[in-house]
C-alpha cells in the first residue's frame, strides 16, 4: 500500500482502539495486549535484532536491552506487522540492516509505527505553533528532545518523522490545511520531481 493508504489504515486502527489523533503519548505495549498479542522479552544472539513478530502465535518478542521509549516504538513496529499481515502466518525478524526482500515490510512497519505513535495530524500543528521560537540548531535539538518526551518515542523517531514528512510539513507551513495535504513517499516525491528540505536540513545548514 502507498503511504497515504498506510496512514489511513493506521488512523482507522487507532480509531477502532478508541485512540484519538491528539491522544498521546500512546502505549504500544498496552494496545498490543488489547489487540490480543502476548509480549515477551528475550536476550537475542545479536543486539542488532530489535524485535520479532511471530504472526501465527500472536506473539511479539522484544530485545530486553531496549530502553523504555525504544520498547514503545518497537512494540508498535511489531504491532503493524501483526495487523497488516495476520493472514500470511509468517515471522518478521526486525533488525538493523534487514534483507532486501524484506525492505517493503520494514518500511511499512517503520512508517506505520511512527504514524501510530506520532500522528502527523498532531505533530504538524505542534511544529507550526513552535516554529517561530526555533532560531538555531540548538533550539531545534531541544525541540526534538521535547517532542520525543511528549510522544514517548526515541529522539531518532522524531528526526525520522521530520525527514519522512518533510513535504507534508512544507505544505502545512505554507498554508495547506491538514485535510488537503498530499501524503506521498520520498520515492514518489522523487518520481514527481518534488524536492524540498526537511526541517532537520534547514537547521543543520546553520552549523
Amino acid at each position: 500500500m502507498k503511504k497515504a493508504e498506510l496512514y489511513a489504515h493506521v488512523e482507522r486502527f487507532s480509531r477502532d482502539n478508541k485512540l484519538k489523533p491528539d491522544q498521546y503519548p500512546r502505549n504500544a505495549l498496552a494496545v498490543s495486549t488489547q489487540y490480543g498479542l502476548t509480549v515477551h522479552y528475550a536476550e537475542f544472539t545479536s543486539d542488532r535484532i530489535r524485535g520479532v513478530a511471530l504472526i501465527s502465535d500472536n506473539l511479539t518478542i522484544l530485545n530486553y536491552r531496549l530502553l523504555p521509549r525504544q520498547r514503545n516504538y518497537f512494540a508498535a513496529h511489531e504491532l503493524v506487522h501483526h495487523d497488516n499481515h495476520g493472514d500470511i502466518k509468517t515471522e518478521f525478524y526486525c533488525s538493523v540492516g534487514n534483507p532486501d526482500n524484506r525492505k517493503y515490510y520494514e518500511w511499512e512497519a517503520n512508517e506505520g509505527a511512527a504514524e501510530f505513535l506520532v500522528p502527523y495530524k498532531s505533530l504538524l500543528p505542534t511544529i507550526k505553533c513552535n516554529i517561530r521560537d526555533i532560531h538555531s540548531p540548538d533550539d531545534m535539538e531541544v525541540f526534538r528532545t521535547n517532542l520525543a518526551k511528549q510522544f514517548n518515542v526515541p529522539k531518532q523517531t522524531i528526526y525520522y518523522r521530520m525527514e519522512r514528512l518533510k513535504y507534508a510539513i512544507y505544505q502545512y507551513l505554507g498554508g495547506t490545511p491538514l485535510s488537503q495535504l498530499v501524503i506521498i513517499s520520498h520515492k514518489e516525491q522523487e518520481s514527481r520531481g518534488i524536492s524540498v528540505n526537511s526541517l532537520n536540513d534547514v537547521y543543520d545548514e546553520m552549523l
